[in-house]
């Protein structure tokens, strides 16, 4: 039940695997601009991705935050850390707010994602379920 079906294909290409590519492109975009350091990017991802599952499985995932951090955080950390320096990409030192702000903005980048992978999931699973796998039922 930690992924969506027991078809690799179906998790990767209509599932929650998918939706990491434009929050990465979100992020190459923001390290393009300004130079947050590896740490800083470890810790701000841990929190986008933490919200991405108090958004899918509720409130009690905002105590899990550290857990989230090392799961999220680590997906980007080491491309952050291959980064040459930011004077050398020409990229400004971001200023106070854009660190809370920097864990939102991967999310804008999902819209235009979403708006597209919708008709193109329709179109080519149209009868695809919602889950995948039956409801857990208790022993009786």
């Amino acid at each position: 039940y930690i992924t969506a079906s027991a078809n690799y294909l179906d998790v990767v290409l209509l599932h929650s695997v998918v939706v990491f590519v434009p929050l990465f492109v979100g992020w190459a975009w923001l390290l393009s601009r300004w130079g947050f350091s590896p740490n800083a990017v470890f810790l701000i991802f841990g929190a986008t991705g933490t919200l991405a599952e108090v958004g899918f499985g509720g409130p009690q995932h905002f105590i899990e935050y550290g857990m989230w951090t090392f799961v999220y955080g680590l997906m980007i950390y080491l491309p952050a850390y291959t980064l040459p320096p930011a004077e050398v990409r020409r990229a400004t030192r971001p200023k106070w707010w854009l660190y809370p702000a920097a864990i939102w903005i991967p999310y804008l980048f999902l819209i235009p994602y979403g708006l597209l992978l919708g008709p193109v999931r329709n179109h080519f699973a149209p009868n695809h379920p919602k889950i995948d796998f039956p409801p857990l039922r208790p022993n009786s």
